[in-house]
Order: C-alpha cells, then sequence, then structure tokens
C-alpha cells in the first residue's frame, strides 16, 4: 500500500503540471467553476490486512485447546488480501474564493477475497481454513479541498462507510475421531453488513468544461467481526463440546481512479 500511496503522489504531480499547461480560455475560472452537482464512475485497487485472533474453550482434555497449546492451531494468524474495485459516484459541490466543500457519495463491489489454510502434522488430516471477503463497499463522505490551480483541487475527506463482508473459519480432521460420535469436520461463516468510518485525500483535475478526472486514497475501518466453531467429541459416556471464536478487524485501504460529468 506504501507503494500505491507513492503512485498517487506522484499522479498529483503530474496533474499539478498539466492543469498549468491549460489556456485560461478553456476552464472556468470564475467564483462558481466547481460548484454543482457531478457523477461519475470509478476504479483501482483494494488491500485489506490484520490478524485474525483465536480464542477457544474446551469442557475436556481435547478439541481446540490442546491443539492451541501444541502450536497446530495458531492463536493468531494474519489475513489479507486485495483485488479490484469499481463503481460510481455522484455528489455536490460549492465553491468560495479558492476553498471547495462539498458531499460525495459512491458504491463500488470489490474481488477482495482471501484463505489461508493451516495444515497440521504430515501423519494426520488436521486442516484449519480461515476465509475473508468484502464483497461490496459504500461511502457518504464530506469533502474540503483548494484549488492549487483553476483546473487543479487538492482536498480532503472522511465521513461513514458502509460494506457487507464475510469471515469463515472450516475445521477438518477425519483422523481424530476416536468413536464414531466425534465430527470429522465444522465450519462457520458471518456474513455482516456493517457501518464504520473512512478518511482520505485526493486530488481532482478539470480537463474540459465538464469533465474532471480523479486519484484517491481513503483508509475504511468497518468494525470487528468473527466466527465461532463448534467441535463434538465424546469423552467418559458423556459428549463434549469445543469451541474456538475467530475474530478480525475489518480495516481496508483503497487507491482509486475516477471521471466525472459535471451537470
Amino acid at each position: 500500500m506504501k507503494l500505491a500511496i507513492g503512485k498517487l503522489a506522484i499522479l498529483f504531480a503530474v496533474m499539478n503540471g498539466a492543469s498549468g499547461a491549460l489556456h485560461a480560455a478553456e476552464i472556468s475560472s470564475g467564483p462558481s467553476a466547481w460548484s454543482g452537482f457531478h457523477a461519475g464512475i470509478n476504479g483501482g485497487w483494494i488491500d485489506n490486512g490484520g490478524r485474525i485472533g483465536n480464542a477457544a474453550t474446551d469442557t475436556g482434555n481435547s478439541g481446540f485447546l490442546p491443539l492451541m497449546g501444541i502450536g497446530i492451531l495458531p492463536a493468531s494468524l494474519s489475513l489479507g488480501g486485495s483485488g479490484f474495485v469499481g463503481g460510481g459516484q455522484i455528489g455536490y459541490d460549492w465553491m468560495t474564493g479558492p476553498v471547495v466543500l462539498g458531499l460525495e457519495a459512491d458504491f463500488d463491489k470489490t474481488g477482495l477475497d482471501d484463505e489461508t489454510v493451516i495444515s497440521g502434522p504430515p501423519q494426520t488430516s488436521l486442516r484449519a481454513i480461515y476465509h475473508r471477503k468484502l464483497d461490496w463497499l459504500a461511502t457518504f463522505r464530506g469533502r474540503i479541498g483548494m484549488t492549487m490551480a483553476p483546473a487543479l483541487l487538492l482536498y480532503g475527506t472522511g465521513g461513514v462507510a458502509m460494506g457487507r463482508t464475510t469471515i469463515g473459519a472450516s475445521f477438518f480432521c477425519p483422523t481424530c475421531r476416536p468413536d464414531p460420535a466425534t465430527e470429522p469436520a465444522t465450519s462457520d461463516s458471518s456474513v455482516n453488513t456493517s457501518m464504520g468510518w473512512t478518511a482520505g485525500f485526493g486530488a481532482e483535475w478539470k480537463f474540459a468544461q465538464r469533465w474532471s478526472v480523479k486519484a484517491e486514497y481513503l483508509h475504511v475501518d468497518l468494525g470487528r467481526h468473527g466466527s465461532f466453531l463448534t467441535y463434538t467429541y465424546p469423552g467418559a459416556g458423556i459428549t463434549r463440546v469445543s469451541t474456538l471464536l475467530s475474530t478480525v478487524r475489518d480495516q481496508e485501504d483503497l487507491v482509486r481512479f475516477g471521471l466525472n460529468y459535471r451537470f
């Protein structure tokens, strides 16, 4: 993501240089040059990172907790991924002097989907699989910026974010079956439509009277999510239950580029 932000900074510099080459007659530089409604499309790249934390409880001397104790199941593990993001946006800007204030809403589909597999010792068939996905992302943000040239706007932005996330965990261990009552596998998936916050910065360049292009970086935090596994096994004439709660703080970073038409 540091590389992506660096590329975004280079793009800002290119936009600044290009805007200075525009003839004043081509782009309106009046007091309302950036005022009004706009709508457009966007696309880019999204990346998430974070650690999944495991917490196990047991009613006997088998199950998830002993596996964590000997290091077969991790107490925490990294689970991140990246993918394409694309969608559309609509907004309104007010210009007063060199300052531009605005509101913008957008909706994007994402290809963010990642899976990590933990395997046990070679002589066993034990596997644990952790899965994390972001189906879509929407934001409603305020913008405040300043025109560095008649055609170039630099801005900061922040507001509310919403997205549909999935976190899942599965446990497979056919060789852990000392008795037919023991489960060979268990899995759980939690789908959440969550609200959080977002903040970032960007640049927008008017290359024609009603058209502009933009580049922006956003950090998104959609809160904490988890999946809850239960694993049953026999012992001393009773059925025992082992549980595993896997949680992650759902955070994303995205860099995207957009094209706007200004009404």
